[in-house]
């Protein structure tokens, strides 16, 4: 009679693999699956839990921070308050009663749109930050930081929140070695937006552009905004996120 212990123990040895993650392309100890993605996450478990709401809120920020890089963008609805962390309004929250644009107002929408629109991918309401401050000279300014590859990054206001929620590992954003920053400006039935680059550590300008476009509303400001980032020039067409 054919013995059957080889296929036994064969068995055995797949269990065990799966368990213990022994076997190539199997999951590993302390793996989370994350808007259908396998990613390591360092758990007191074994094996790969099936959820990760729950090991993403009781994680830590150095956790989080490792999933939102494996995840490389694709942020589901379990992971997007942790990846994705800001929403624009952070200095307007911060600070209620201060002069700050967010999502909503024409004028900050109009400056997200033709960011985009100048071919920044990832570009979102948390990479921008403007003020208004028409009531003393006529103009709104608006700034943005860039990292030391010409990317942007997330605003100062957002980084902050961020830390306070214990969303950020200490000392892992990148610092702003430029400021992409300028004005807005009205007159009669045109809108004209300038922007220069600014060395972070010396104060000296690096570039300047402007546009003018004709209207006043979100459209206008979008093509204004969209027209002097093309000529302002871009080593990166990418926005980075907060921890990725």
């Amino acid at each position: 009679m054919r013995s059957t212990r080889p296929t036994a123990i064969a068995a055995l040895l797949l269990v065990a693999g799966l368990l213990f993650g022994l076997l190539p392309g199997c999951a590993a100890a302390q793996d989370i699956i994350c808007c259908n993605t396998l990613v390591r996450f360092g758990g007191s478990w074994i094996g790969a839990a099936r959820q990760c709401k729950g090991p993403m809120d009781q994680g830590t920020p150095e956790q989080r921070a490792s999933v939102c890089k494996q995840l490389k963008g694709n942020f589901c609805a379990d992971v997007a308050e942790y990846c994705q962390a800001c929403t624009g309004e952070e200095a307007k929250k911060r600070n209620p009663g201060g002069n700050s644009l967010g999502p909503g107002d024409p004028i900050y929408d109009g400056m997200v749109d033709g960011a985009r629109a100048a071919g920044i991918n990832g570009f979102s309401p948390e990479h921008i930050a403007i003020q208004d401050r028409r009531d003393r000279d006529g103009r709104l300014f608006w700034q943005i930081r860039v990292d030391a590859d010409g990317c942007f990054l997330p605003g100062g206001d957002c980084i902050l929140s961020a830390g306070d929620k214990g969303y950020l590992p200490e000392g892992k954003q990148p610092g702003a070695k430029q400021m992409a920053l300028g004005s807005v400006q009205f007159a009669g039935s045109q809108v004209r937006v300038n922007g220069r680059y600014v060395n972070v550590e010396t104060g000296v300008v690096q570039g300047a552009a402007a546009s003018t476009a004709t209207g006043t509303g979100r459209e206008a400001i979008a093509q204004a905004t969209a027209d002097m980032l093309q000529k302002l020039g871009m080593r990166c067409q990418k926005a980075r996120g907060l921890i990725y």
